[in-house]
This record gives structure tokens, sequence and C-alpha cells, in this order.
């Protein structure tokens, strides 16, 4: 099945704001209306792929699920299932590796509130800058009274 693309049948840009978008589906509406073209199925689909356009591209949400797919081939991420983890051949590994993904996939579905999180290794550094400060103003106050 070939993909579509709908800038190029509305004969705008894919930068196209929504008036141009607009303007030339109505111009390309009046020209390929099947009242103006009757008995003339060519016009007929192009009509109908005209609105199929129009639909998508005038849609924010749509459009944008549209040009993801169009750049990308897809418009969500590729997810393995679950259980998707290979059997190596040898049974110990393969328990270990289906308990890692079940405690993975259990601590995924916890509450965010609850989970702890990720300790971020500027937050150690944070920590020692401020305890060796405080410490250097420990040793000044208190060799300076002498």
């Amino acid at each position: 099945m070939a993909f579509t693309n709908y800038y190029i049948v509305l004969g705008v840009k894919n930068t196209a704001s929504f008036e141009e978008i607009k303007a030339a589906y109505r111009e390309l509406a009046k020209k390929y209306h099947p009242d103006k073209n009757p008995g003339n199925k060519a016009a007929e689909d192009f009509f109908k792929e005209i609105q199929q356009a129009y639909a998508v591209l005038s849609n924010t949400e749509k459009r944008r699920r549209y040009d993801l797919k169009f750049n990308y081939g897809d418009d969500r991420p590729k997810r393995k299932p679950a259980n998707s983890v290979p059997y190596t051949g040898n049974a110990y590994q393969y328990a270990q590796q289906q308990a890692r993904s079940h405690n993975k996939e259990k601590r995924q579905n916890e509450d965010p509130e609850n989970r702890s999180k990720p300790v971020n290794s500027e937050n150690y550094y944070i920590l020692i800058s401020i305890g060796i400060a405080l410490l250097l103003l420990y040793f000044i106050i208190t060799f300076s009274n002498k």
C-alpha cells in the first residue's frame, strides 16, 4: 500500500498554515466536485482523496500524527512485548532474565510517588561541596577565635 502525500495532493508545502490548506482545499474541491464533473470517475476519486487530505491536515492532532508517520514511518515508537526475553538455552539464565523482566515491569507499574527516584550524580557533587564548605567554615571559625 503506497503512502499518499497529502501535501502534494493539496498542492501546498508541508509548512503550510491552516488558511493555506483551507484555500487549496476549497479551490480543488470546486474544480473536482462530482457535480461539476458528472460521470468522471477519476475526478470523483480525486475529490475523495482531496477530502481525506483536508480532513487529516486541517485537524492539528491528526496532522501531527500524519507528519510523524510520513517522516519516520510510524507515529509511535516500537516496543517489544513484556515477555519477549529470548531463550538462550540455559534454563538458569532464562529464569533470571524472566525475573528481572518481571521486576522491571512491576517497578514501572508502581505509583510514581512511592517509587524511589534514581539518584543523580550531580546531587552527590552538590552535597559533597556543601559538606566541604561547612567543614572549612567550621575550621575558620574555630581557629580564627584563638
